[in-house]
């Protein structure tokens, strides 16, 4: 077996760190049995971790050389039907800035940002990456369950969230429900950007230090390596600013207000004029709406039909 000890390796390190820093029980003096028990298999698996690491130490330089042929990087292209997207949508950016106080805001952010998506997603597939999820049926398993779970993890986010906000079950809410998902997830795409953000500003160094050393301009007039950095640091500050508790609540709080909640109501309370409401309970004889002392706070009502 190649890499032999290497594996013991890992799999002594594996074991070794669910039994230190995944305790079922203290490890802290004074020791029960199970605790005693738990210090004795760290202290041989430590043991044995060490004597494979010995063991292991003629097999270091061919698993770097393999793991250098492994990552060796593959050079990609962009076509200029990829350039014109981007940069499309690089202009679309650049004219919010001139019509910044217009009606035209959201739809030049929301046009640039599909011509850019489109863009890079296109280079993606031009350069094979999609392939990963078309060769194998296993490969199709794994991204299966990645999506469910991503799902399945923003699915519940959203209903604590709109719990939260209003106190009652998120099911009144569908709208903002099928929203506060869509949220979540952008909001974990946008994390995930900023791993991207840091790997092309590496290669965007590395690449100026080379042609700076070699005294030679690269050939590469691409402008995706731009368009990625660009994309993924906007991309990374809007993640961490959604990520904000106040941020979702309030983005939960005003989709709900536009979207699932009645603007006009027929009850005979007052103060309920003009406000939207959610009827809610048997024959619909209350309603949630908000405050009447606090704008920012929910509360359930009875609703007196006129």
């Amino acid at each position: 077996m190649k890499f032999k000890n290497l594996s013991f390796v890992f799999i002594w390190l594996f074991l070794l760190v669910s039994l230190a820093f995944i305790p079922q029980r203290s490890l802290i003096p004074p020791f029960s049995v199970e605790a005693a028990l738990s210090w004795i298999g760290i202290f041989a698996l430590s043991v044995l971790t060490i004597r494979s690491l010995f063991k292991a130490r003629n097999e270091y330089g061919e698993f770097f050389l393999l793991l250098k042929s492994k990552l060796k990087p593959k050079p990609l292209k962009a076509s200029k039907t990829v350039d014109r997207l981007i940069l499309s949508g690089g202009a679309c950016w650049f004219l919010i800035l001139l019509f910044k106080d217009s009606l035209f805001l959201i739809p030049l952010f929301i046009f640039g940002a599909i011509l850019m998506v489109w863009g890079l997603s296109l280079y993606l597939e031009e350069n094979g990456v999609y392939k990963f999820s078309e060769t194998r049926l296993s490969n199709k398993w794994v991204l299966a369950a990645i999506s469910s779970s991503v799902l399945y993890w923003a699915g519940f986010t959203a209903a604590s969230q709109i719990n939260s906000v209003f106190g009652i079950d998120p099911s009144f809410f569908p709208f903002s429900f099928s929203a506060m998902i869509v949220f979540n997830v952008a909001t974990l795409l946008f994390l995930l950007m900023i791993p991207v953000l840091l790997a092309s500003s590496a290669v965007m160094v590395v690449g100026f230090i080379s042609e700076v050393k070699n005294r030679e301009v690269s050939k590469d007039n691409s402008a995706i390596l731009p368009f990625v950095i660009t994309f993924s640091a906007y991309a990374s500050i809007f993640g961490l600013m959604m990520l904000q508790p106040a941020v979702q609540v309030q983005a939960a709080r005003s989709i709900a207000l536009k979207t699932d909640f009645n603007s006009k109501n027929v009850c005979q309370s007052e103060w309920l004029n003009g406000r939207p409401v959610i009827f809610i309970g048997p024959n619909s004889k209350y309603v949630l709406a908000q405050s009447k002392e606090n704008a920012e706070e929910f509360k359930v009502q009875e609703c007196l039909p006129l």
